[in-house]
């Protein structure tokens, strides 16, 4: 099975509809909620639309749904886009899928030195650890439909469906034999090293989830280009080349490609784990 999540409404006011969370916003004045938009951390999140995500998703679905039938990556792929491309998709699978594409805005937000300098006089805690509320696994994360409507809220209405998933959600899903996770978004190999620990961050949460191997960027990419290396690596690999070949193969043919072939365009994403 292939899973798709791509291109979310991020204004997307669907679940600010629900009892709970109208219940939230009557006991918030404007002038707080503004305050709190303005915020750091999650609730300061913005995210603008990826039409090529969406675009992206659609051209992976048509891609699976007419390849060679013997393969058994992709026989059956599902996308979901717009409004219904919201974080409780992950949290409800009757099953871990095959392989999990998810093409959204990715982050990993700065350390906040006021806040874990406070924390730790508090807990009196070495330099070297973290505190809870500082912790980098929830400074990482991707983006759902009705994140930048849900922002002034985060923490405040219900955290499985509120638009973002951080590493640390991640943790809690159940992805044991999904194959490969595709996280075609900014900067989701970002994170946190710890000395003898290796870097806290989105591709270790999956890991640790799970799932065999990983597919994550080290910087801000291409929407265009993105899209486009995504198709080739599918084409290549739903017809059963393995995914680090079909990765190779996708990034050399943009490599030969004039208009793609500056290294901003293929050169973010690596495969990291057991090689499928």
């Amino acid at each position: 099975e292939l899973l798709i999540i791509a291109g979310p409404d991020y204004d997307s006011d669907k679940i600010l509809k629900t009892p709970a969370a109208r219940e939230v916003t009557n006991k918030r004045s404007a002038s707080v909620a503004q305050g709190a938009r303005m915020g750091s951390g999650l609730r300061g999140l913005n995210f603008d639309p990826l039409p090529g995500a969406e675009k992206e998703g659609e051209v992976i679905k048509e891609v699976a749904d007419t390849k060679d039938p013997s393969s058994d990556v992709g026989r059956t792929s599902t996308i979901y886009s717009q409004r219904v491309a919201e974080e409780k998709l992950l949290r409800k699978m009757s099953g871990a899928p095959e392989v999990l594409h998810i093409a959204t805005h990715g982050f990993f937000l700065k350390e906040d030195e006021k806040l874990k300098k406070r924390l730790q006089g508090l807990s009196r805690g070495s330099s070297s650890v973290p505190p809870p509320a500082d912790n980098p696994l929830l400074r990482a994360g991707l983006a759902f439909a009705g994140l930048n409507a849900n922002a002034p809220m985060l923490g405040e209405i219900d955290t499985d469906n509120d638009g973002v998933l951080t590493a640390m959600e991640v943790l809690s899903l159940e992805l044991a034999g999904t194959q490969l996770v595709v996280l075609s978004a900014c900067e989701t190999g970002l994170g946190e090293i710890h000395e003898g620990e290796g870097v806290y961050g989105l591709r270790r949460s999956f890991q640790e989830a799970g799932v065999k191997n990983v597919i994550n960027s080290f910087w801000e990419v291409s929407d265009a280009g993105t899209q486009l290396l995504m198709t080739k690596f599918y084409d290549k690999f739903l017809t059963g080349m393995s995914a680090r070949k079909a990765m190779r193969e996708a990034r050399l043919e943009m490599l030969d490609d004039a208009q793609w072939s500056a290294p901003f365009y293929w050169s973010a994403f690596v495969m990291v784990g057991r090689n499928t």
